[in-house]
């Protein structure tokens, strides 16, 4: 989802399980932001590009783009556990899938949200790339851009344990193959 502030000219691209939906709402309550999509876009979770496309048709323009990336193992310890309270994370005799059926795609929709690799969400015209880890700190830029305070909260919180302990080698090797460029970009470790 894109969430859009037109008094501030800022513009939030919202990356699955990034803590987007917490940025998201303290952008709503303090910064008069909006959610900015189309339903017949199919998705709540739009990137820059198609973002960009639709605003230059209502001749919108964006002075400040923004995105929060996180740790591709944590993120998908994040999405398994989200989306493990669905009942769409079931086998066929209606068993959870467990983390490593997960990570081994055995599921109809694969990595569910996760899928897509966070770097192809935005392109280089991105003003600031905010990091999960650092998120507090990381957030102080964008209140001091739009000049507002307010505590972020926590929304969709998953409450799963560290992200390590969800792991073997091969479901580490596994995430480490498919997440390689977002990996080698953000400079991530295990």
């Amino acid at each position: 989802m894109s969430i859009y502030s037109s008094e501030h000219s800022l513009c939030f691209i919202h990356i699955p399980k990034t803590a987007g939906s917490s940025i998201a709402a303290w952008l709503i309550e303090h910064a008069n932001a909006k959610h900015y999509q189309n339903k017949s876009w199919g998705s709540k979770h739009f990137d820059q590009e198609r973002t960009m496309l639709e605003m230059k048709k209502k001749n919108i323009v964006v002075n400040h783009w923004f995105t929060c990336v996180r740790n591709p193992w944590d993120r998908m310890v994040s999405t398994y556990s989200y989306y493990s309270r669905r009942k769409n994370m079931r086998d066929a005799s209606g068993r959870l899938l467990t983390f490593d059926q997960f990570i081994h795609d055995e599921h109809p929709s694969g990595w569910c949200c996760s899928k897509k690799q966070q770097h192809a969400y935005f392109d280089s015209s991105i003003t600031t790339v905010l990091r999960f880890e650092n998120l507090p700190t990381d957030f102080k830029r964008i209140k001091e851009l739009v000049n507002r305070e307010g505590k972020l909260g926590h929304v969709n919180k998953s409450g799963h344990k560290n992200y390590r302990s969800y792991y073997n080698e091969t479901t580490k090797a596994i995430v480490a193959k498919r997440c390689e460029r977002d990996i080698s970009l953000f400079e991530y470790t295990f």
